[in-house]
């Protein structure tokens, strides 16, 4: 189901709502095919709904037998959120691309997007102390390597000791509570330290808040389609015509 199409339903909806509530202060006469509009409309929006919940349930739910590749696809990390309150979005290659938090220390002009990372790799509270040397004022040039799958350090450019690795460490390319991200450009020459990562929230994640969402919502106009029906048959009976459900049938009151 369309984003669009469930955007264009409420609107028509809100519209026709507007043109009940005049219809209710007098302002007009109350007509059995403008009560079966609105009440249709209404029962079209919790369609639409309920048809988003479905397609956002299937997507997520873990069913026996799911690929691995779709298993996958639900863990991936699509953002995460450090201590200083900064957003850190997941490209699927791994890069991220930080929403800098407003930091009085740093003040306005700093805040927002930064640079898309060229790598982006997470390490732990040592990992960053031995990393630290990099921000360090030193005779020497240096520069972030990695020379395997799971180390990184720092390597001198300059002076006698060039070519020497230090500060090595291990490294994740999987964002995790707790870890601090790493991001790295021109080939390791420019890298910026985070914070530590307090809230990651995964493809799974979004597609659960998704689907309460829509579980709300369709709960939400089902409320209101009652209240609906119950204005409408009001206004019927003072004017001495049915008014007519969603479904096309006379709305009647129930025995006393």
């Amino acid at each position: 189901m369309a984003t669009t199409d469930l955007t264009t339903n409420l609107k028509a909806l809100a519209a026709s709502w507007k043109h009940l509530d005049a219809l209710m202060s007098g302002k007009a006469n109350i007509g059995v095919q403008l009560g079966q509009d609105i009440s249709g409309a209404l029962q079209e929006l919790i369609n639409q709904a309920s048809a988003l919940k479905s397609g956002i349930d299937t997507a997520v739910s873990a069913h026996s037998g799911t690929q691995k590749s779709e298993a996958q696809m639900t863990g991936e990390v699509l953002q995460f959120k450090t201590a200083k309150g900064s957003i850190y979005f997941v490209q699927p290659n791994g890069q991220t691309l930080r929403d800098k938090a407003y930091r009085p220390e740093h003040g306005v002009a700093e805040q927002g997007v930064q640079p898309l990372s060229e790598r982006t790799v997470y390490v732990t509270q040592e990992g960053l102390r031995l990393l630290g040397e990099f921000q360090r004022q030193m005779i020497h040039t240096k520069r972030v390597v990695f020379f395997d799958q799971q180390r990184m350090g720092i390597q001198l450019l300059s002076g006698d000791q060039k070519g020497k690795v230090r500060s090595v460490t291990p490294y994740s390319t999987t964002p995790e509570v707790g870890l601090t991200p790493v991001e790295l450009w021109n080939d390791g020459n420019r890298v910026h330290f985070g914070n530590t990562i307090v809230e990651v929230t995964t493809a799974a994640d979004a597609g659960r808040k998704l689907s309460q969402d829509g579980e709300s919502r369709s709960a939400s106009m089902r409320n209101v389609l009652s209240t609906c029906e119950s204005r409408l048959m009001h206004e019927a009976s003072m004017h001495g015509s049915p008014a007519l459900s969603s479904t096309g049938n006379p709305v009647t009151k129930g025995p006393r």
